[in-house]
């Protein structure tokens, strides 16, 4: 998808999507990533892993964790999981934190922490 603000790719990695999205995630981009999370939940197999990928991501306002939030309880009831890439220093990180979203989410510093699997309590 793209936007001037915010633009959109999925990729799979062997059975889980990527879901990259680079930009700014505000109340005017969060209905693209929306619809790419939604249609990437509805397209990746159980017990998959969605990675929303917000290494080149600047600015994620409320709207956007809130599809997050969104995105993770729909990928719940369908049996599959989402994680968060993002940079420790990215001040989208810093949203997660503040928001605590970081204890809801699994929010990773690399694609490939994001893909490893994850203890159920």
């Amino acid at each position: 998808m793209r936007n001037p603000l915010l633009t959109i790719a999925v990729d799979r990695s062997g059975d889980h999507l990527v879901v990259r999205a680079a930009g700014e995630i505000d109340m005017g981009t969060a209905p693209d990533l929306a619809a790419a999370l939604s249609d990437a939940v509805t397209a990746a197999p159980a017990p998959a892993t969605i990675v929303a990928d917000f290494t080149a991501v600047g600015f994620l306002g409320s709207a956007g964790l809130s599809v997050l939030v969104t995105a993770h309880h729909r990928g719940q009831r369908a049996g599959v999981r989402l994680a968060v890439v993002c940079p420790r220093d990215g001040l989208a990180r810093r949203a997660f934190e503040i928001s605590g979203l970081d204890h809801l989410l699994t929010v990773a510093d690399t694609l490939d922490q994001a893909l490893q699997p994850q203890d159920t309590p």
